[in-house]
């Protein structure tokens, strides 16, 4: 998987060569992701976890209503559609640029979504990640925001819930689908890696912990969702 991921960089480097790399990505950017975490699916909980605050109400990710659903991809060859990302996004200083899930599916055709999600949350929001130098950065490549209302109409603390992010990179020593959980400001953050990826997923503490690890075990390949 990874020389793909080398020949795409190259691919976005030579598309953008003389041009402010970040010029343009959206202000809406800037409002999706907590800042210092990352989300992820795991398929079993680690043994000994259990999930606090018992059953949760949740309904299909196939009921979402997606932010970016009319973002499409403009080509079959995934390289032609990130320099397309990176085009859309320029012009602002975030490395967060909207894109849509079909285009993300593209890139990354093995990444998951939570197959499952509280029945507060009614919309996503979905975005590719850019480093400074315009290559898709390796610690978080994409990010789903999750929110109770249409994304960016309210603050995040009033309607986003949860943000799930996806990295390449992993760490050799931690085994595939081992969650950990973490307490962070605002909520807790649960982080493990699948098959190449890490994701980790922030929720607020205004979130059953129950209902995030239901989003957490409950992951399936993006491709999958109806969208």
């Amino acid at each position: 998987m990874r020389p793909l991921f080398v020949i795409l960089a190259l691919a976005i480097i030579a598309a953008s060569c003389g041009e402010d790399p970040l010029s343009g990505v959206g202000d809406l950017a800037n409002e999706v992701v907590h800042e210092g975490t990352t989300t992820t699916f795991i398929v079993t909980p680690p043994t000994g976890i259990v999930a606090v605050g018992g059953p949760v109400s949740t309904r299909s990710a196939d009921d979402l209503t997606w932010l970016n659903i009319d973002d499409v991809p403009v080509s079959s060859d995934p390289r032609e559609v990130l320099t397309f990302v990176w085009d859309r996004g320029r012009g602002v200083t975030s490395g967060f640029v909207q894109a849509g899930p079909a285009e993300i599916t593209l890139v990354f055709p093995e990444v998951i979504f939570p197959g499952s999600v509280p029945l507060e949350v009614q919309h996503v929001s979905s975005q590719l990640v850019f480093d400074s130098s315009g290559i898709l950065d390796t610690k978080t490549s994409a990010a789903f925001g999750l929110w109770t209302t249409v994304p960016y109409s309210v603050g995040r603390a009033a309607g986003q819930l949860a943000v799930l992010t996806v990295g390449q990179s992993i760490d050799v020593e931690v085994a595939d689908d081992a969650i950990t959980s973490e307490v962070v400001a605002d909520g807790i953050a649960l982080t493990w890696q699948h098959l190449g990826f890490t994701y980790e997923l922030f929720c607020r503490d205004t979130l059953a912990e129950a209902a995030c690890w239901e989003m957490a075990t409950s992951g399936r390949p993006l491709r999958t969702v109806d969208l």
